[in-house]
């Protein structure tokens, strides 16, 4: 292997048990091309055959299907980590040759020299951009992408497949062999490596002195995917988009936050919700761009059941495989009658830490009041309460993660988007109520402002210390102590001893999740917080640092995984959206009665003004949201000229193919 070819490329690592006739079966069967099959016999002699010459042995076969062509390329090394016994990899890469004709099969879409963006097709290679350099015809995130739905191709064409040097295991037909392994723990892991354009990206990302807050996205796209690039264009926007609250929480901090007007309570309230509206809207705009430049619109991808599903094996009526069934009622029954349940008592532990909160408040205060003036140290410890809270509140988030999980997993979701929407659902319902849990009950029912806006500062600058703690120093000292450096001249057996060591990357769910937090302190109480939108930019510049070291030096490196936008996480805070209009709307009542605003309106009255204000708001954005499309003037153009293009291009096909018929 040579040139960029050598850098494309995975790692497969066997458990430390493996038996070598289980490698050398894989092997073979992710190096032959098409129609090359692999036939396991009893007596364990290993016969390569191809369908033009079947042989006289029996037994089932195991193929590379769906592309033709040159084969994926395998190292096999074997290599003692460490203190561990001697364990066993595969290097695995692929020829531009290979990589264009899975390109073609999955249809991936690339850009034509008339700018176009274009489903790709082999035999009109010239069409598309850098077609004459094939080592660079594809970015490094497509390439892996590429290897891993070959490797993840190698399935079994028989009923019933024997797994060579495995007692008693057989597979089913349509079984993934990569997936199978894994699922069994005779493979450790897969990942990619890390190749030598991981230095240029460091240097124009993170290690950059500047305090800019552009990141190079084009640059993030081509190493990671696009998965992980829309999180960073996500952050990167949101960023920028919250100078405009900062400036105007901090004009409005200074000049006014003392006098708490009516008319200043309403105006910064309605500028926020107004700012949320353009925000989320501008930005699923932004984003349909990128999806558009970066070749990601449209994408369908047939899922199948995930590796943990489990049930009676059944033939699937649509597809004729053979594949396990579980009842929806089952699963429906252990959502409502155990997860819910266990959810619900979740919270209700959250809710005896607030009135373990209210005690040491109430004891800590009582203590402050005995003093006829107050210093700096007893204003330190007034806050201990709120800060101890804090911190059991991040606790408590953290130690339902692990649980949610599980509840997931034992619900047995057929699909991985199941099971990520309702472990999103589980999560988001929890933080979310566990967090603002307090300043709800602060503002509605204790209905102290004063109380409420020292409660939400509080809890926003603990919450984002501890996040930095653990995202900043922990890594950083994680990275000392394992001294990940990348270098070109290392041997490849050290390079893959050194990153199989890494822990593997989690995705963007938990990043997500944190800037989901904190956008709920910036739109939920913006009308009695002005400074959490400054607070957040200040937290923002160094998240999107930690999340880029986390990336190039901390974790494995993870596949590219294609994406159109943030998935359902543009509804998550869209749903906040709408929360901050109901909670602003009443925070702004509450205010106005509690300080007697507006004397010449009876209780009712007020009420019925702010549930109309609030009504006038939700009618306002839904209206934005409609009228303004939700992919730029620019993207509409160019689809429908793609469109276009493709129906001339079709019809000129067919155009040329007519003479031909009818000479015949």
């Amino acid at each position: 292997m040579s040139g960029v070819e050598e850098q494309a490329i995975c790692v497969i690592q066997f458990s430390e048990t493996v038996d070598s006739k289980l490698v050398e079966c894989l092997k073979h069967c992710i190096e032959q091309p098409k129609h090359t099959v692999y036939n396991a016999v009893p007596d364990s002699t290993r016969i390569l055959r191809s369908n033009k010459h079947i042989g006289s042995a029996d037994g089932p076969t195991v193929t590379v299907p769906d592309v033709s062509g040159a084969s994926l390329k395998c190292l096999r090394i074997n290599e003692k980590l460490s203190n561990s016994q001697p364990q066993c990899f595969m290097y695995v890469s692929a020829t531009s040759e290979r990589l264009l004709e899975v390109a073609d099969y999955v249809d991936m879409r690339k850009r034509c020299y008339d700018g176009t963006l274009q489903v790709f097709r082999k035999d009109k290679l010239e069409l598309f951009e850098h077609h004459d350099d094939l080592d660079h015809f594809f970015t490094v995130s497509e390439r892996q992408w590429l290897i891993l739905h070959e490797l993840l191709s190698v399935k079994v064409l028989s009923d019933e497949f024997a797994l060579p040097g495995v007692v008693n295991v057989t597979l089913a037909k349509e079984t993934s062999l990569l997936k199978e392994c894994e699922r069994r723990g005779l493979i450790s892991q897969v990942f990619p490596l890390h190749d030598d354009s991981l230095a240029s990206l460091e240097s124009l990302w993170y290690k950059r002195r500047s305090l800019t807050l552009d990141q190079p996205l084009q640059k993030i796209h081509d190493y990671f995917g696009e998965t992980i690039a829309m999180y960073f264009a996500f952050l990167n926007y949101y960023t920028w988009a919250l100078i405009i609250p900062a400036s105007v929480g901090v004009v409005f901090y200074v000049f006014e936050f003392h006098k708490t007007s009516f008319s200043s309570l309403i105006t910064l309230a309605i500028f926020n919700l107004i700012w949320s509206t353009a925000f989320l809207k501008s930005w699923e705009r932004r984003a349909n761009g990128l999806a558009y430049f970066w070749g990601s619109t449209d994408i369908k991808i047939l899922e199948e059941p995930r590796q943990a599903f489990f049930g009676e094996l059944h033939k699937n009526p649509i597809t004729d495989k053979i594949e396990p069934d579980y009842p929806k009622w089952k699963r429906l029954a252990r959502l409502y009658f155990v997860s819910l349940p266990i959810v619900i008592l979740c919270l209700l532990v959250g809710v005896v830490a607030m009135v373990a909160y209210f005690q040491f408040e109430d004891y800590t205060m009582a203590w402050y009041n005995s003093f006829e003036e107050p210093g700096y140290f007893q204003e330190a410890v007034a806050n201990v309460p709120t800060i101890v809270y804090s911190v059991a509140i991040i606790a408590m988030n953290q130690l339902y993660k692990p649980l949610a999980i599980q509840l997931n997993e034992w619900e047995n979701h057929r699909l991985q988007s199941s099971f990520d929407n309702h472990l999103t659902v589980k999560l988001v319902l929890f933080w979310f109520i566990n967090t603002f849990m307090l300043m709800f009950y602060t503002a509605f029912y204790i209905q102290d402002i004063a109380l409420l806006r020292r409660t939400v500062l509080t809890e926003l600058i603990v919450t984002q210390a501890v996040d930095q703690l653990q995202e900043t120093v922990l890594p950083y000292l994680m990275y000392k102590w394992r001294k990940y450096g990348m270098n070109t001249d290392e041997r490849l057996q050290h390079q893959i001893d050194k990153e199989a060591k890494k822990d593997p990357y989690e995705g963007t769910f938990d990043d997500f999740l944190e800037l989901f937090i904190q956008y709920g302190y910036v739109t939920l109480f913006s009308c009695v917080s002005p400074l959490a939108a400054l607070l957040s930019i200040v937290n923002n510049v160094i998240e999107w640092r930690t999340d880029a070291v986390k990336l190039c030096r901390i974790h494995q490196r993870p596949f590219s995984k294609p994406a159109a936008g943030i998935g359902a996480w543009q509804t998550v805070f869209d749903v906040m959206g709408y929360l901050a209009i109901i909670n602003n709307s009443a925070l702004i009542g509450l205010c106005a009665y509690k300080a007697n605003l507006l004397p010449n309106l009876s209780q009712a009255n007020l009420l019925l003004l702010f549930f109309g204000l609030e009504h006038l708001l939700i009618v306002i954005r839904v209206s934005v949201s409609y009228m303004i499309p939700n992919a730029p003037k620019w993207v509409q153009i160019a689809m429908a000229r793609d469109a276009y293009q493709l129906k001339t291009r079709l019809l000129s096909i067919q155009g040329s193919s007519s003479p031909s018929k009818k000479n015949k």
